[in-house]
């Protein structure tokens, strides 16, 4: 081989090599700053940020290429499919798409708006390809409802459980919290009476030893009088200094259980009011926590429906209606709404519809993994616009996603393209779009 072809071969070996290191960081989450820098201060090989830029925009449009031609083979096989949004700052909302049964992702874009002409604009894309859908499985975003029913008219189209319940729940926590509060009530007025007790119990013993002390000092007083032949009124200026003495401490003494007296009568109307409210914040905690308990078997009863099989739907949401109508609490009348209302949510409840996804898995768990999975990549980009180079971005890492296996799991070994029955010969997206190590 001459000099100049194995020159060639050899920048084209370490050009690849950098481009496969340029793609692992970038999906690693690394800007493009961050890039750079490791570039230059582990390899010593330093490069604008224009050049790699560039280099992740021709690798976004390879991987859109290759995601194209998954798709293809992907889509036609999907029967389930959730679709979901995560919203990252004011204006940064994310949209995917993915297959239950395979995790497959479909789809990851940036969208500028939740209105309905966006998201038509972006689920129609779609409709071609995916000839073997059933059922579609979204959160209760109402932007959904429109846009699935013309775009996919003859797809059943359930709200995840999962979203349902939390509502659910949150509308429980309502009376929790209120029950909490007024516990809290409670517990400060206990706390009040207790230190009330505790000043009067303090006070009574003042009392009790300044009496006592009293009484000693009037008995030493009085056997003075008495060995002297003192009378107790008498106005003889004999023994003036001692008889001073005696009647400036028994002043004083005197003086100072008035004082606590009447603190010691203020604690007692103090306990008496203490245990007046303690009697009333009771009877109101005793209320709030009944509201509260009732409210969760209320929505135990509810979470039952959401579970309950086909066969077993009618009759259960019958009996459910009939003890939210008669029941007091106010949460049951929300409950019965979302009953009578939302009814795609119980769209599942047929036969051939939970032959395929059952009660367990009517959720959209499987995009939200997604999303969990590279929550903090998209925390790092939440500032990032919709541009050229941030669509290459999203398709590289839904290209990764779809060849990468999970770390853990009964699928370990098993990337999404294979779960999905389809085959390949790339064992990750790098080698997929940089060509493997030779």
């Amino acid at each position: 081989m001459s000099p100049t072809h194995k020159n060639k071969r050899q920048n084209k070996k370490k050009s690849n090599f950098y481009h496969r290191l340029i793609l692992d960081l970038k999906i690693k989450g690394l800007s493009l700053n961050e890039i750079q820098d490791h570039l230059r201060v582990c390899y010593n090989y330093n490069i604008s940020i224009r050049s790699i830029r560039n280099i992740l925009c021709d690798l976004g449009a390879k991987a859109k290429a290759v995601n194209r031609f998954y798709d293809n083979k992907v889509l036609p096989k999907i029967k389930i499919a959730e679709a979901d949004e995560i919203y990252q700052g004011r204006n940064g909302m994310y949209i995917g798409i993915a297959d239950k049964n395979s995790n497959y992702l479909v789809s990851l874009t940036q969208l500028n708006s939740k209105n309905t002409e966006s998201f038509q604009k972006f689920f129609s894309q779609f409709s071609n390809n995916l000839t073997s859908l059933v059922v579609w499985v979204t959160d209760g975003l109402h932007t959904y409802n429109p846009v699935l029913n013309s775009t996919y008219p003859d797809i059943i189209h359930i709200i995840c459980h999962v979203h349902t319940y939390r509502d659910v729940m949150k509308e429980q926590e309502v009376y929790n919290r209120k029950a909490r509060r007024k516990y809290k009530k409670l517990k400060k007025i206990r706390e009040n009476l207790k230190n009330a007790e505790k000043h009067l119990k303090s006070n009574q013993k003042t009392v009790s030893a300044a009496i006592n002390s009293m009484n000693a000092i009037e008995s030493e007083r009085n056997q003075f009088y008495l060995k002297h032949g003192i009378k107790k009124y008498s106005k003889t200026k004999k023994f003036k200094a001692q008889r001073t003495k005696y009647k400036k401490e028994l002043q004083n003494l005197r003086a100072y259980i008035r004082s606590y007296q009447k603190q010691v009568k203020y604690w007692q109307k103090k306990i008496q009011c203490f245990q007046k409210d303690l009697k009333e914040a009771e009877l109101r905690y005793i209320k709030s926590k009944i509201i509260a308990l009732q409210s969760g078997r209320l929505v135990k009863e509810f979470k039952d429906l959401l579970d309950s099989k086909w066969n077993e739907f009618k009759k259960k949401e019958r009996r459910l209606l009939k003890i939210y109508s008669d029941s007091p609490y106010p949460i049951a009348k929300k409950l019965a709404k979302i009953i009578l209302n939302k009814k795609k949510v119980f769209n599942d409840k047929v036969e051939k519809i939970q032959s395929i996804i059952p009660p367990n898995r009517a959720n959209t768990n499987t995009i939200e993994s997604i999303f969990g999975r590279y929550r903090l990549f998209f925390k790092k980009y939440r500032k990032m616009k919709d541009t050229k180079y941030s669509k290459a971005v999203f398709e590289i890492l839904r290209l990764h996603h779809n060849l990468s296996p999970p770390y853990t799991g009964p699928n370990q070994d098993k990337s999404p393209i294979n779960r999905a029955g389809i085959k390949t010969k790339y064992i990750n997206s790098i080698d997929r779009l940089c060509g493997t190590i030779s």
